[in-house]
């Protein structure tokens, strides 16, 4: 439900921004209202799960070195199943 409301705050503000931005600045003006718009919904919605999680906004959004080591972790794995793959297919 919280994501409707700040999805609705969103609509409102891209159609806002677009009247302002459209009549002088044209389809560059719906772009940078459009722009505008997926920031401020990210914006809220990172808001909104740091208060409701207890989170800090700073990790939440900046990388740590356990992160860094969790996807190449990841990478390998995936890239260890391709491999396999191939050769299976290679094989036959």
């Amino acid at each position: 439900m919280i994501n409707t409301y700040i999805t609705l705050v969103a609509l409102i503000a891209n159609i806002t921004l677009n009247v302002i931005f459209i009549p002088k600045y044209g389809v560059i003006g719906a772009g940078w209202a459009t722009s505008l718009t997926y920031v401020l919904n990210s914006v809220i919605k990172i808001l909104v799960y740091c208060k409701l999680s207890g989170n800090f906004v700073s990790d939440v959004i900046l990388f740590k070195k356990s992160d860094i080591k969790l996807y190449l972790d990841a990478l390998t794995t995936v890239n260890d199943k391709v491999k396999h793959k191939l050769n299976f297919y290679a094989e036959r």
